[in-house]
Formats: structure tokens, sequence, C-alpha cells
């Protein structure tokens, strides 16, 4: 499987293809429902701590890529935050999918989900179509207020390896 959120029609028809033993298609099939089915929070998008955001730390970027950054603890005197930020950062199920903005009416210039912060968990797309109209969305809204993974499945996220692991296994 590529590493893209998928409709489950299209992952069943790629098990089939990947000659895998009947156990291992049915198992792998039966993780993606389930993956599917998890209604959606703000935990799978960006880092957060008890559905609160947490914020990027300074130099997060650089810190990560230090050699002596084992993510085991050694190196982190002095940064702890930024090794709390690394763990939570490893629960995220999509990258790169969200947009911190402080305005809950602008909206993404690509296929992101742009969140509006210091609001209840929300969700605001945009799909722009090479004949130029765009769509724009608020999810959840009224007419579905139990969101889950698959509703997802149009906006072609791209999965981490949390959420591959999730599916395949270790």
């Amino acid at each position: 499987m590529e590493n893209k959120l998928i409709p489950m029609t299209t992952f069943v028809a790629e098990q089939w293809l990947n000659k895998l033993t009947t156990k291992q298609q049915l198992d792998n099939i039966y993780n993606y429902s389930l993956f599917l089915k998890q209604q959606l929070e703000i935990g799978f998008f960006i880092p957060c701590e008890n559905n609160v955001p947490l914020e990027k730390p300074l130099n997060y970027d650089i810190w990560e890529e230090l050699e002596y950054n084992d993510g085991k603890g050694n190196g982190t005197i002095g940064f702890e935050g930024h090794k709390k930020y690394k763990q939570d950062k490893s629960r995220v199920l999509f990258e790169d999918a969200i947009k911190i903005d402080r305005s809950p009416y602008k909206c993404t210039k690509r296929l992101l989900i742009d969140l509006a912060v210091d609001t209840p968990f929300r969700i605001y797309t945009e799909l722009r179509y090479p004949d130029g109209n765009i769509e724009r969305n608020e999810f959840p809204n009224p007419k579905k207020p139990n969101m889950t993974i698959e509703d997802l499945v149009e906006y072609n996220l791209t999965l981490t390896e949390t959420a591959i692991k999730s599916i395949y296994g270790s």
C-alpha cells in the first residue's frame, strides 16, 4: 500500500494483488476497516496533549536532526519540551495535513485541512478543481456530526509511519 488514505474497496483490491496469504489479507482488511472507522480527533493531525494542540518548540527541526538526539533521552538536557513534542508527534496519523490558523474564516490554498485554534475542534477544507471551482466545507457540520477517518478519503492525505503500523502491525 502506498502511504495514502484510500477507499476501502481500493484497499481490498490491492490486498488481492499483493499475493499475501488469505489470513494476512483478512487481517490487513480488518485492521484497515477499524482504522477508517475511528472518529476524528485533533491528535490525528497535529501533536496534542489531552486534545490540546502543542506549539512546536523553537528550533525543533534543528534539534530533531542533531546527531546526539537519538530519541531515547540522550541529548535532551534542557530540551524536555522538544522530547515531549516528539513523543506526541509520533502519535499523529496524517503527514502535513493541517494548517493552524487563528481565523476561522481563512481557507487553505492547497488540499490541506485547516483548524481554527481556540474553538472547538473543527476542520475547514477547500478542494480546488481544474475548472476553477472551489468547494469549501466545515466539519463537523450539522448534517454529519460524527465524522470518521473514512470521511477524509477524498482529500488524498498521506499516512504517517504510525498509521501504517496500526494497519499492518509492526
